[in-house]
């Protein structure tokens, strides 16, 4: 008997097989406790990665509709726009549920972006290969900052690159958050 791969059960969780497909998967999960339980585990992770990201503890870029779904939905976001190769001065309260710096540029002639996100030295703290982005003029991106990790900083400096990474990391933007703890 051949199983599923995590990959494969976690598009049937999501929603994203074809009904022939999701007849087919159905029909092996009947049979095979293996699966069964592999599913069991996608649907916990997955729920688990909606409850994280909904209170604000997932580092990741979203799309502007994204984060719009979630003020209408009640979030209460706190947001920075700097400008491309600007800064801005951020802050997070306790009455926050999210923290967002949109990120504008000019994406029309790149075919793949990373986000490069360092120290104001340039130590680089991690790297978000193959971002999903709209290729025109004036596109946005939304950088989701873990609130956990923004309440417990103290004075801090973060810089977000976009780079085209096709292209020997071409520069496309760069923001600057310097950010400072609120008292409360």
């Amino acid at each position: 008997m051949k199983h599923f791969e995590h990959e494969q059960l976690a598009d049937y969780w999501l929603g994203d097989v074809s009904p022939e497909a999701e007849a087919a998967i159905e029909e092996h999960l009947f049979e095979c406790a293996a699966c069964s339980e592999l599913l069991a585990w996608v649907s916990r992770f997955g729920e688990a990665l909606k409850a994280a990201a909904r209170r604000g503890n997932v580092g990741m870029l979203v799309t502007p509709e994204f984060l719009e779904r979630l003020v209408r939905e009640g979030f209460r976001v706190r947001s920075y726009a700097p400008p491309s190769g600007g800064d801005v001065q951020c802050t997070v309260t306790k009455s926050d549920d999210l923290l967002m710096g949109r990120l504008r540029a000019d994406l029309s002639s790149a075919r793949r972006i990373d986000a490069v996100v360092s120290s104001e030295s340039g130590t680089m703290n991690f790297r978000i290969e193959d971002v999903p982005f709209r290729a025109v003029v004036d596109a946005e991106l939304v950088w989701n900052q873990p609130m956990d990790l923004a309440r417990a900083s103290g004075r801090d400096v973060m810089v977000i690159r976009l780079v085209a990474a096709t292209e020997g990391d071409r520069l496309l933007a760069e923001y600057t958050f310097r950010h400072t703890p609120t008292v409360e």
